[in-house]
């Protein structure tokens, strides 16, 4: 649970819930984490109750399935990077980015930074999520023109 994704519960819930299946007699989890429902609700079997207490988490904060994230990562230089990043968001500015530093921000003496952008699931949907993938052209127009040392990622396993 100290892994900062929006995805955490559920990959915890997988886990123990197919540790549970697996198991014949006694179940014991031990955690430090007495508190989290995801446990009980995995340990218990009870996939109702978490999955309407994880909607109304990913609802509260817009992450998906209740919106659509690209997350967009700029490398380079230290001074490089930090001038770029809000240039980006700037470009970005009427979907709300967030700005914030890569998990692992350095690597070979190239620096990471993120954008995300979170936007209506209706207003970019591939087509394994939606039937009919819709994309936003004039969003999509502004990140085929980001440089070559930007990498972009449509709906993300998680932001690190």
């Amino acid at each position: 649970f100290n892994i900062p994704s929006f995805r955490i519960n559920e990959r915890v819930f997988r886990l123990i819930s197919a540790l549970r299946e697996k198991t014949n007699r006694l179940f014991i989890v031990q955690t430090r984490r007495k508190d989290k429902e995801a446990i009980e609700r995995a340990v218990t079997g009870n996939i109702i109750e978490f999955y309407r207490e994880e909607m109304k988490e990913r609802t509260q904060f817009n992450y998906p399935p209740v919106s659509q994230i690209i997350k967009i990562t700029i490398e380079g230089k230290k001074e490089a990077v930090a001038a770029e990043a809000p240039t980006i968001a700037g470009l970005f500015s009427n979907y709300g980015p967030d700005i914030f530093s890569s998990f692992i921000s350095k690597i070979k003496n190239m620096y990471r930074t993120n954008v995300a952008i979170r936007l209506p699931t209706n207003d970019w949907s591939l087509p394994e999520i939606s039937p009919k993938g819709t994309i936003n052209e004039g969003l999509f127009k502004k990140l085929s023109v980001l440089p070559p040392n930007v990498s972009i990622r449509v709906a993300p396993e998680d932001l690190l």
